[in-house]
């Protein structure tokens, strides 16, 4: 499957990028991909319809309550909730469960509200979006996954992977983006530097 927003399933030995999210991570691409290839998929393992989504977006509130609820700084001085700063809460758990549905093979939510940018794109601009923010990130989402019972444990075990990897891949990404830090990151935008 394309996925415009993500990744497709990578060849790790053509990019540095894939390699070195591979390698931070602890993730293969195999098993970052795995959810791709299951059957049925993990959203129709979630039940499919208004079930799945609704077993989404619960997962998707109960890690935007732990990010915004989060009130150690980052080494940067900066909150995590500062990676999303371009949106509400409710916004960034619509955003995210929406996103979820369709890339984990629901109806195309996402796509229809917000496009075809890319992981790394969408998230780059914002402080947060580093290695200390990454692990954080997967902390909160690890916690989320154990809160939502609906989701089986070999679905759980996948996006797990699939988060972890793509945390580290976002983080990555944003680096190559910007080598020469052309552009400073102030607080939660984007400033010409």
């Amino acid at each position: 499957m394309d996925w415009p927003r993500c990744p497709a399933a990578p060849d790790p030995s053509s990019s540095s990028l894939w390699r070195c999210a591979e390698e931070i991570s602890g993730v293969s691409c195999a098993d970052a991909f795995a959810l791709d290839s299951c059957s049925p998929c993990i959203y129709d393992r979630l039940g499919g319809g208004e079930t799945a989504q609704a077993v989404l977006h619960r997962l998707s509130t109960v890690f935007y309550q732990r990010v915004y609820m989060d009130a150690q700084p980052l080494p940067s001085g900066v909150l995590l909730r500062h990676a999303f700063a371009n949106a509400t809460k409710k916004q960034a758990t619509d955003n995210q469960a929406s996103f979820l549905v369709e890339r984990l093979g629901g109806p195309k939510l996402y796509t229809e509200r917000k496009g075809t940018a890319s992981l790394i794109s969408r998230h780059a601009p914002y402080a947060g979006v580093t290695h200390e923010g990454a692990q954080r990130w997967i902390a909160h989402m690890d916690t989320a996954l154990d809160a939502v019972a609906e989701i089986d444990d070999e679905s759980r075990r996948m996006l797990r992977s699939f988060f972890r990897f793509h945390a580290i891949w976002i983080v990555e990404g944003r680096t190559l983006l910007n080598p020469q830090r052309l552009i400073g990151y102030s607080d939660s935008v984007h400033i010409a530097g």
